[in-house]
């Protein structure tokens, strides 16, 4: 007997990609969860994950830019004296 999945991953990633962007556009949720076919709590969650995600990204990209000022400053000192 399968086990039963959970409704966020009833959908497939396009789908949870396409949920995101529209609620993100100003979509309501509750729409959304009508037209995908899952409960709020799941789409709260699928978004939640998603803002984790972009943040995670937003974290590493600052890191990688302070990084590179960092080396630049270096660079300009060793090369101006």
């Amino acid at each position: 007997m399968p086990k039963k999945q959970r409704a966020e991953d009833q959908i497939s990633q396009v789908q949870r990609a396409k949920l995101v962007e529209l609620w993100t556009k100003g979509y309501e949720l509750v729409g959304l969860c009508e037209r995908y076919g899952i409960s709020i709590d799941s789409a709260g969650l699928i978004i939640s994950e998603a803002n984790a995600q972009r943040r995670g990204a937003a974290k590493v990209r600052d890191t990688i830019a302070e990084s590179y000022r960092a080396w630049v400053r270096q660079e300009v000192v060793r090369q101006i004296g």
